[in-house]
């Protein structure tokens, strides 16, 4: 039998062929790369953490929004502000990727400036907590130095805080801070686990809340007004509430029912205490989520955004004596002011 000649592979797969276009297939590649990522972040927060604000009946709802706070132009602008504190007629705000601290009226007019990256007095290198002392001064904690300044409200250099009375021993890394109405300054150490609770008068050390393993890189922390001790847990996903002499945790609140589910915290940092009402922040979802003292979420507001009532990656959360409430917006670069 006489054999065929074989065809070539080519012929055998005879499908029309065009040339490809590498540098266009890239493009849309990376295009549909976007998408995809785009809406696995929209479903991650409906999921982890709604946008929308969901107030209980009964309950008191979200607070309303006075103002935003922003800085200058160009060089002026607000660079990552972590925390703010409202004293005397004026906002400070840790200008924290500036390493200086920015100075407004209360409606948002800029003042001043002082501070630039450095280990000289009046100098930071990350500026993060900021509170005004009984006596005008300002305290700003500085996570990288591990230390905190006394400063006038000018921004002149006083003291190292607790420096001669050997407390500053107790402050490494130290993030958020909280003055209560007995004059006890409470610092978050991120670096520790640890908060330290300081006569801000003598700057004598008084006591240390959280045992070794109780909370993970505490961003920030705040008292109530039976003198129970808020502590954010931030690695954690929660807030760990400790009895008033701070030696023993008596409630997780993280918006499960007792604190033993899921979190609906993402990355919490900031909290604060208004009529009743336990305020903290969810860095990555974008949210303030609202609780009652026994835990119960009663409600939430934000969302991710740069309209009114929107964050991106919200941080710190202040609220003065007056009731208003600071919110600072680190990558919307501005302070949101509630009334």
């Amino acid at each position: 039998m006489r054999r065929l000649p074989a065809k070539p592979m080519q012929n055998i797969l005879s499908f029309p062929t065009r040339q490809v276009d590498y540098k266009k297939f890239i493009k849309i590649s990376a295009a549909l790369t976007v998408v995809m990522v785009a809406v696995f972040g929209y479903l991650y927060t409906q999921t982890v953490s709604p946008t929308a604000t969901s107030v209980a009946p009964g309950r008191l709802g979200a607070p309303a929004l006075s103002h935003h706070v922003y800085g200058g132009f160009g060089d002026d602008a607000l660079n990552k502000p972590m925390s703010a504190a409202m004293g005397d007629g004026r906002i400070y705000v840790s200008d924290t990727n500036n390493h200086r601290i920015q100075v407004f009226t209360e409606d948002g007019t800029l003042l001043q400036m002082f501070g630039q990256r450095g280990m000289g007095e009046g100098e930071f290198l990350y500026p993060y907590g900021i509170v005004v002392g009984p006596e005008g001064n300002l305290y700003i904690a500085d996570m990288y130095r591990r230390d905190i300044q006394v400063l006038t409200p000018d921004g002149e250099f006083v003291r190292i805080f607790a420096e001669e009375t050997g407390g500053n021993t107790a402050i490494n890394g130290p993030g958020g801070m909280y003055l209560d109405n007995n004059d006890r300054l409470f610092v978050a150490n991120v670096n520790t686990g640890k908060v330290a609770v300081f006569d801000i008068a003598t700057e004598e050390l008084l006591q240390v809340v959280a045992v070794e393993g109780d909370v993970f890189a505490p961003n920030d922390v705040t008292v109530d007004e039976d003198g129970y001790i808020y502590v954010v847990d931030t690695g954690g996903q929660r807030v760990v509430v400790y009895s008033p002499d701070g030696s023993r945790p008596v409630r997780i609140i993280n918006g499960s029912e007792g604190g033993r589910g899921q979190s609906t915290l993402v990355n919490p940092r900031g909290i604060g205490i208004r009529n009743g009402i336990i305020y903290v922040v969810s860095n990555m979802s974008h949210t303030i989520h609202a609780f009652d003292k026994e835990g119960n979420e009663l409600f939430q507001f934000g969302g991710q955004g740069e309209r009114t009532n929107e964050f991106m990656h919200p941080n710190g959360l202040t609220i003065d004596r007056r009731g208003r409430m600071l919110i600072t917006d680190t990558i919307g670069a501005r302070i949101a002011v509630y009334r």
